[in-house]
């Protein structure tokens, strides 16, 4: 599992409070990485006990102490030794094109109805994921190097959601044209 690599890296940025790791996760980090404060928390606590991370208490008047979280020496090795392991190409599991194989012995219009739901979704995500490119990373030449990695992986989100956007539309175009007695016949008992 890669969460604790991810907190790791965060952390070997800059110290951070568990809600700044949080805030990470919904903002740069959450483009390819989603984790829940709960989540975020269980990992830091898991991460001290095995001495990764340390922990410092900064009181604050009239709100809670922060913990602002700090990677010890044990945490980079742990780090780089997960950062140095080959990265095997990750295997597709997608649902969509199980349904869509699907789609031969069931009613296409089940499936036509789950992209139209979905398809202004992706598209939203797609149009929030371009601003964000455009408004942070408009000059990747003069970008700092965190930031032109960040921006390398926004890239492959943008054009990740271009590409199912592209192929949820041609498979609805396709599914459209084809006549309701043409699938219902194909089915087979087993």
């Amino acid at each position: 599992m890669s969460l604790p690599y991810v907190i790791l890296t965060i952390l070997s940025r800059e110290p951070a409070t568990g809600y700044d790791i949080s805030k990470a996760f919904s903002h740069s980090v959450g483009h390819f990485w989603k984790a829940s404060h709960q989540q975020v928390y269980r990992e830091l606590a898991k991460m001290t006990q095995l001495e990764w991370v340390t922990s410092e208490l900064h009181p604050q008047v009239g709100k809670p102490d922060k913990k602002i979280y700090t990677i010890l020496p044990l945490g980079r090795s742990k780090l780089t030794a997960w950062f140095n392991q080959p990265t095997p190409y990750t295997a597709t599991r997608d649902e969509f094109s199980a349904k869509l194989m699907a789609c031969s012995v069931e009613s296409v219009n089940s499936f036509i109805q789950q992209l139209n739901e979905l398809l202004p979704e992706a598209q939203c995500l797609l149009q929030h994921y371009q601003q964000l490119e455009s408004q942070f990373y408009h000059s990747p030449e003069s970008l700092e190097p965190h930031a032109k990695l960040e921006r390398l992986i926004l890239r492959r989100n943008i054009l990740e959601r271009q590409t199912w956007v592209g192929w949820a539309t041609e498979v609805k175009q396709q599914l459209e044209t084809f006549p309701a007695s043409e699938l219902t016949s194909s089915k087979k008992a087993y």
